[in-house]
C-alpha cells in the first residue's frame, strides 16, 4: 500500500488509523480488515483508544473510539484551523502551531499552544518564540528551538506541558536535530526513549540519520547503520508496543534516491534498543509505506 503526500497514519489501541490525503478515515485492526469511522481530518488524543475527527460544513470536532462510537462532542473546531493545524496530542489537549512555509523566514514560527476542544477555542501558550513540535507522549512534548538570526542553530527540548518544566537535550557531536516539513520523531510507548532525525557528519557521510534520546537523562546519540537519504518530508518512525524496537522508512521506495544502504531497494529498517546498529528489513517493494506496527494476533 502506498499513501500520497498529506496522508495520516498512527497507532490506536493495537490497530492503525489511516486517512489517505483527503479521503475517509479507516481503522485497520490486526485482522487487516479496514473499518471506516469517519470522513474528515483525524487527530490523535491522549487516550490510547480514541481519536478526534474534525471537519464538516460546521467545522465540528468529535471524539470516537476505534469502533466509531462517539464519546465526546460535537464541539466547535478552531475558527482559523488552516493557520493553526494540529497533529500532536498531550494529556490535556492538542498541540497547535502556526503553518510553516519553508520558503519563508523562521521568524514566522512564533510558539506552540495547547487547545482543549471541549473547553472551546481558547489557546494556552506552552512555548514562546521560534519553535516546532516534534512528538508527544503523556504530558511530554518534544520540540525544536530555532533561532531566526542563525538558521543553522537548532536545539532539542522536552517540555512537561502540565508543569512547564523543560529539559534541553545536548546535540551529539557533529549532528543537529533536523527541522523537517512535518513532525518527524516518536516517543517510545513507555516514554523512556525519543527517536528523531538528525543532520550532520556523524550519520555515515554528511546527510541524515536517526538519533536516540534517553528522556530520563537527556543523553543523545546517533544510531549507527541508520542512514536516511532524505528526511526533509519527515518519513514515519514507529515503535513496537513493548518499547524495545523502532521501525522507520529509509527512503528507498523512490528508485531515484541514492540510497546508502548495502541493499538499496530496502524501504524499511529497524533498530532494537541496546543493539550496536540498525538493520534493514528485507522487504523489496517499490512505493512501500510504513503505516504502523501491530502485535501478532494471539501472540
Amino acid at each position: 500500500m502506498s499513501l500520497p503526500a498529506g496522508s495520516t497514519s498512527f497507532p490506536l489501541a493495537g490497530s492503525i488509523v489511516v486517512r489517505s490525503a483527503y479521503g475517509p478515515v479507516y481503522v485497520i485492526p490486526p485482522t487487516l480488515k479496514p473499518r471506516r469511522i469517519g470522513g474528515a481530518q483525524v487527530l490523535p488524543t491522549a487516550r490510547p483508544d480514541a481519536v478526534w475527527i474534525i471537519g464538516g460544513r460546521r467545522n465540528r470536532a468529535i471524539m470516537v473510539t476505534g469502533s466509531g462510537r462517539r464519546i465526546a462532542g460535537p464541539v466547535p473546531g478552531l475558527p482559523d484551523s488552516r493557520r493553526y493545524p494540529v497533529g500532536l496530542a498531550v494529556r490535556g489537549g492538542l498541540v497547535v502551531a502556526p503553518v510553516y512555509d519553508d520558503t519563508g523566514p523562521l521568524s514566522q514560527l512564533t510558539g506552540l499552544w495547547l487547545w482543549n476542544p471541549p473547553r472551546g477555542p481558547a489557546l494556552r501558550p506552552v512555548v514562546r518564540g521560534c519553535s516546532m513540535a516534534l512528538a508527544a507522549h503523556g504530558t511530554l512534548l518534544a520540540w525544536l528551538r530555532c533561532y531566526p538570526n542563525d538558521p543553522g542553530r537548532v536545539s532539542l527540548r522536552i517540555t512537561d506541558t502540565a508543569t512547564g518544566a523543560t529539559r534541553a537535550v545536548a546535540n551529539p557531536r557533529g549532528a543537529v536535530p533536523f527541522l523537517a516539513e512535518q513532525p518527524a520523531a516518536a516517543f517510545s510507548p513507555n516514554g523512556r526513549w525519543l527517536v528523531g532525525y538528525y543532520a550532520g557528519a556523524t550519520t555515515g557521510g554528511y546527510g541524515y540519520g536517526l538519533g536516540l534520546v534517553n528522556t530520563r537523562t537527556g543523553a543523545a546519540r546517533i544510531i549507527r547503520g541508520a542512514p536516511v537519504p532524505d528526511a526533509t518530508v519527515g518519513t514515519p518512525i514507529m515503535w513496537t508496543g513493548d518499547s524495545t524496537r523502532v521501525f522507520f522508512a529509509t527512503g528507498a521506495s523512490d528508485p531515484d534516491d541514492n540510497n546508502p544502504w548495502a541493499d538499496g531497494t530496502v524501504p524499511l529498517a529497524t533498530y532494537r534498543i541496546g543493539a550496536r546498529s540498525a538493520d534493514d528489513v528485507r522487504l523489496h517493494e517499490t512505493g512501500a509505506t510504513l503505516l504502523g506496527v501491530l502485535p501478532v494476533p494471539g501472540g
